[in-house]
């Protein structure tokens, strides 16, 4: 993830929490300072006792119901130090700043402030020019890609009938690389906007989206036997649009990884979970190994090299990213030839 790279370049400790207290992100000068490995903090929530009893939690609290920045001085008995901490809201998340200060609250509180602004505003310009970034390669590589592949298509018309055999392939290599080259840069793309779209939380029928992304997916399984177990999915809130394309993507790839199964099985289902609803789909297909699961939703990440299984690795990171803007989190677990379960975690 962008930001994450970006955290790790501001030396005081960083970290930023979702909107039911889960960390998202966080550095690793915050993980020294909370004596936590990064590991362990990622994708858990924010142990409810801190070394030196930072006050993070209550600041979140305040920052999370009145929508605005709270802030602390805090002195660690067991370095003797004094740190300001502040919590600002952040769209749906909460980003936590906590440095070391000289001296304690008597200390210049407008120059603290002045500090903490500057770090805010270096990590906002980073970010956006980050996604900036990412969408300028990807829209200005086109037009060259465009001239390989017509040139080559040219090249190869021209010289039909005169090409050796070492040749024509040269050529046809060029035109599939170009356009796998060009689906990739489609993939820059569709993330960068997915970053900037904005968030439209309100009530979804999880039924509703199911049934809407199975709509589009029957041509997908349209002339296969593919046995669907489908249980009755909650209410929940959450952005409409998002929600319906994470359930379209995972459904999507349950049905290309069964494609060699005779009959394919699909359940989804959905279970009650302290503060958050989770949803589960499974699948009968060729699996994974689990200890590559992490790579699953990275961009442009393949865990299956079969040209049959076709894809660029897009659909998966685009899930955790939309599961993620909205609080939520994804997982996977899986056997080598024994099927895979997506979950989906969202806050009820």
């Amino acid at each position: 993830m962008k930001l994450a790279l970006i955290l790790e370049q501001i030396a005081d400790a960083c970290l930023v929490l979702d909107n039911i207290g889960r960390v998202i992100l966080v550095n690793e000068p915050a993980a020294r300072l909370f004596a936590r490995p990064v590991k362990e903090l990622l994708g858990a929530p924010l142990p409810a006792q801190l070394p030196n009893g930072f006050p993070i939690h209550s600041l979140c609290d305040v920052a999370a119901s009145g929508r605005r920045p709270a802030s602390a001085h805090h002195f660690a008995r067991d370095s003797q130090r004094w740190y300001y901490v502040r919590a600002s809201p952040a769209g749906d998340w909460i980003v936590v700043f906590c440095f070391e200060v000289p001296v304690g609250p008597a200390e210049d509180i407008a120059a603290i402030e002045e500090r903490l602004a500057r770090l805010a505003a270096q990590l906002g310009d980073a970010t956006r020019e980050l996604e900036s970034l990412s969408y300028a390669v990807s829209h200005d590589l086109r037009a060259p890609l465009r001239h390989i592949e017509a040139f080559s298509s040219l090249l190869e018309g021209n010289l039909a009938g005169k090409l050796d055999s070492d040749t024509a392939e040269y050529i046809a290599i060029i035109s599939q690389s170009a356009k796998q080259m060009s689906k990739l840069l489609d993939g820059v793309l569709s993330y960068s906007r997915l970053c900037r779209r904005e968030l439209n939380r309100t009530a979804v029928s999880l039924d509703q989206a199911l049934k809407s992304a199975l709509q589009d997916l029957r041509l997908e399984a349209e002339g296969r036997q593919v046995e669907w177990e489908i249980s009755p999915l909650p209410e929940i809130q959450g952005d409409p649009w998002m929600i319906r394309e994470s359930l379209y993507q995972l459904l999507s790839n349950a049905l290309k990884f069964t494609r060699a199964r005779e009959p394919a099985r699909i359940c989804v289902s959905a279970t009650a979970a302290p503060g958050e609803i989770v949803v589960r789909i499974q699948d009968n297909g060729i699996g994974f190994d689990v200890q590559y699961g992490d790579r699953l939703f990275n961009l442009f990440q393949k865990l299956h090299s079969d040209p049959k299984y076709e894809g660029a690795g897009i659909g998966l990171a685009h899930v955790r990213r939309m599961i993620q803007r909205q609080g939520g989190r994804v997982w996977a677990e899986g056997k080598p030839d024994a099927g895979a379960t997506f979950y989906i975690a969202l806050p009820n």
